[in-house]
């Protein structure tokens, strides 16, 4: 039986978040777990380290400066429809969360996070 860090040891991630803080703390959980990590602080160097690698998965805040998270999210749909993103957020406002559905985001992450669920 193949153990989590075997199964997701080849599995990119792109973690998008403007807080420094929780961005470096989430980055060492995930590097627990996966080998492929970039990170940005901002919606605009997210979408530049999209454009240039493929990621199995982004991991995305809403709150981003430069360009926001929806818009980070929409651009990024545009390129690959079927890019799987989990939106972590503290805003979920109805009208929001059909947008992001609407999009094909099927994951959200609440703020603040417990970290033993993340």
């Amino acid at each position: 039986k193949s153990s989590t860090k075997e199964i997701s040891r080849d599995v990119s991630i792109l973690y998008v978040e403007n807080d420094i803080l929780l961005l470096t703390q989430v980055n060492i959980l995930l590097s627990r777990y996966f080998n492929n990590i970039d990170c940005a602080d901002n919606g605009e160097a997210a979408l530049i380290l999209y454009k240039r690698n493929s990621y199995d998965l982004i991991i995305t805040d809403l709150k981003l400066p430069k360009l926001n998270g929806l818009e980070f999210i929409k651009q990024v749909k545009k390129i690959n429809s079927k890019q799987n993103i989990i939106v972590t957020t503290s805003v979920e406002t109805p009208n929001v969360l059909k947008i992001l559905i609407n999009l094909g985001v099927k994951r959200f992450i609440s703020k603040p996070f417990d970290f033993s669920h993340f």
